[in-house]
């Protein structure tokens, strides 16, 4: 299992019971957007042929990321938990893909308004679906799919109808790549690193 997809499943996991002893539930949906940087990613290579030898190179770290998600939110006097499946893409100049997973959060209220500002931990479980490269030597690298951990801070603010978005967390996603068709010097692709996204909650 890759880095923090344990610990993105045990935090979801304990959420979940938690909130099954709640009274008070409400659907929500929500979409939020923002970028994904990733240090170790910077340099990444894909080669084919030998004379000439043709090489494509990430230069950079930032990646768009968005998704959509809906699920249940349990209100108590003093916080709010959530979980919700999600959907979504990741993708640069280089590399894009779809993402699938299950998070959850559990956030602390100031204020007795439903949709007062809250903050507290967030976590989830993610699938990295479809990656491929986006450069002219698209034939000559295949990644496979991959799943990792998110962990992180989620934080609300609006009112029991609307509410802004802010998220920070820390993600795993490593990349195994398959040279069958290139010469890449690589084995892997690590997009591991911190995303940032706003959005809205209904």
């Amino acid at each position: 299992m890759k880095k923090n997809a344990k610990a993105g499943w045990i935090m979801v996991v304990i959420m979940g019971l938690a909130s099954g002893a709640m009274a008070e539930s409400k659907w929500f949906a929500e979409g939020t957007g923002g970028f994904w940087i990733s240090p170790d990613m910077d340099g990444f290579q894909v080669r084919q042929g030998t004379a000439p030898t043709y090489v494509e190179t990430i230069d950079g770290q930032a990646s768009l990321v968005g998704n959509l998600k809906a699920g249940l939110e349990f209100d108590e006097s003093g916080y709010v938990v959530d979980v919700a499946g999600l959907g979504g893409f990741y993708g640069n100049d280089a590399i894009s893909g779809l993402l699938f997973g299950i998070d959850s959060s559990i956030r602390y209220k100031f204020g007795e308004q439903r949709g007062a500002f809250s903050i507290g931990p967030h976590a989830g479980f993610n699938a990295y679906t479809a990656p491929v490269w986006q450069g002219s030597l698209d034939e000559a690298v295949e990644f496979d799919p991959t799943v990792g951990g998110v962990l992180g801070v989620k934080a609300t603010v609006g009112n029991d109808s609307i509410r802004f978005v802010f998220t920070l967390d820390y993600v795993a996603a490593e990349f195994d790549v398959s040279n069958d068709k290139g010469s890449s010097p690589n084995d892997t692709l690590d997009m591991s690193g911190f995303v940032v996204q706003v959005g809205i909650q209904f």
